[in-house]
């Protein structure tokens, strides 16, 4: 029996030269997915690192975004080999992994996704062999190529949201595979992690210094760029997105959208500004 998966959209989009589109989900319920895959989105960034979803809704998450064709991508709490297997091995096709400072972080990250040999660009992967998990089919005839397509096409996404990760931008760049994994940069953290009491604050100098460079070096390399986007693209902020390299595209968290919409409701129906 050969290996059967569910393709991972967001590498679908970006290998055919277009932009994935997802939701940064912070309302972890099956019937979002419902929503959302009639909505037309290609992925679901399912968040917990500040939500509560934990290893007992994953899987029920996972089988709603199959279910209408989301690719499911998990932002993990932290780099952490256990909690990434666990998205690994439940069916998610990507990872997106915080505080990232430098080139061991990232290397470690993408081996904690992959398999040996060939894992990562400098070294092999982690995963440990068990082919008795949902995303192998539960099965040791096809393993083989399950643990072949983890490696080609499982996406390990580094975030860039501390100074340091600024400094050592190169060496982080080195560990990722091109045309697979990718950064993002969590700006809100980063401006937080540049404040010094008092001093002024020159966050917005210091990330104009560092990102540039590092989004042209990373578009250069072939590796996949996320940027977060509120509320929703027009067709320059599209082209402008595209000339900066980024091509995985993540709608501002779902709770937030809800929460405008519902705060908006209320004012129109009692005639406030």
């Amino acid at each position: 029996m050969s290996y059967k998966t569910r393709e991972n959209n967001v590498l679908t989009r970006i290998r055919a030269g277009e932009a994935a589109l997802g939701v940064q989900c912070y309302l972890h319920y099956p019937i979002m997915m419902d929503m959302y895959g009639q909505a037309g989105y290609d992925y679901i960034m399912i968040d917990m690192e500040h939500t509560r979803v934990d290893f007992s809704n994953m899987a029920d998450l996972v089988r709603a975004c199959e279910a209408n064709e989301l690719t499911p991508i998990f932002r993990v709490g932290k780099n952490d080999p256990m909690l990434i297997r666990s998205c690994v091995e439940i069916g998610g096709k990507g990872v997106v992994v915080p505080h990232i400072k430098n080139g061991e972080d990232a290397r470690n990250a993408v081996a904690y996704c992959h398999f040996n040999p060939t894992g990562g660009p400098k070294g092999g992967g982690e995963l440990g062999m068990c082919p008795a998990v949902r995303h192998s089919n539960f099965g040791l005839d096809n393993y083989v190529e399950y643990r072949q397509w983890i490696n080609d096409n499982f996406c390990t996404i580094v975030l860039f949201e501390d100074l340091c990760a600024l400094e050592n931008w190169e060496e982080i760049l080195d560990e990722l595979q091109p045309g697979r994994d990718g950064i993002g940069f969590g700006m809100g953290d980063l401006s937080f992690s540049l404040l010094r009491a008092g001093e002024a604050d020159n966050s917005k100098e210091i990330l104009g210094k560092y990102v540039p460079v590092i989004q042209k070096a990373a578009k250069e390399r072939g590796l996949i760029q996320q940027n977060m986007i509120w509320p929703g693209p027009d067709v320059e902020q599209m082209k402008q997105l595209a000339e900066e390299g980024t091509n995985m595209i993540l709608t501002f968290p779902d709770n937030a959208w809800f929460a405008e919409v519902a705060e908006d409701v209320v004012k129109k129906a009692r005639g406030e500004k």
